[in-house]
């Protein structure tokens, strides 16, 4: 997929993998990477076709139940988590692309610790791209995502 290689904002494409009894989202398969992927989660395999918990063993639910609600609802979502499996902060932008799919866009976050014990996560992202939540945005975003 050409057009967002050059970010330094990771993208994913997922597939939801559903539980066959009760059809609730249980993981998803990777369908898609880019280069910046490989770079910010400093993985080296490639995932295309492997589940997230096959690649990040121990990912937390709170990961698969933020991405569910946007196959489920169709409304894309912004949220920031911690990933225990890369131990780090992630902004992230997702989108549904197609039913049961969504595209997942990451930039890492900085735990900066200041002198009164509060935490701040700052973004560490080259700013080449801004995670944007206007309709205009996601609307590009879904359509490179779909143009496969």
């Amino acid at each position: 997929m050409e057009g967002l290689d050059w970010t330094c904002t990771g993208w994913v494409l997922f597939k939801a993998v559903y539980c066959s009894e009760n059809r609730k989202v249980t993981d998803f398969l990777y369908l898609n990477v880019n280069a910046a992927w490989y770079e910010l989660t400093g993985e080296r395999d490639n995932p295309i076709g492997k589940t997230i918990f096959e690649v990040f063993p121990g990912t937390e639910d709170r990961w698969i139940m933020s991405m569910a609600e946007v196959v489920q609802s169709g409304f894309a979502r912004r949220f920031t988590l911690e990933h225990a499996a890369t131990a780090k902060w992630w902004d992230c932008l997702c989108v549904r692309t197609r039913p049961n799919e969504c595209g997942l866009f990451f930039k890492e976050l900085a735990v900066s610790n200041h002198a009164n014990g509060r935490q701040q996560l700052n973004c560490q992202a080259c700013g080449l791209v801004c995670v944007d939540k206007s309709d205009a945005f996601i609307a590009n975003l879904v359509k490179i995502l779909t143009a496969r």
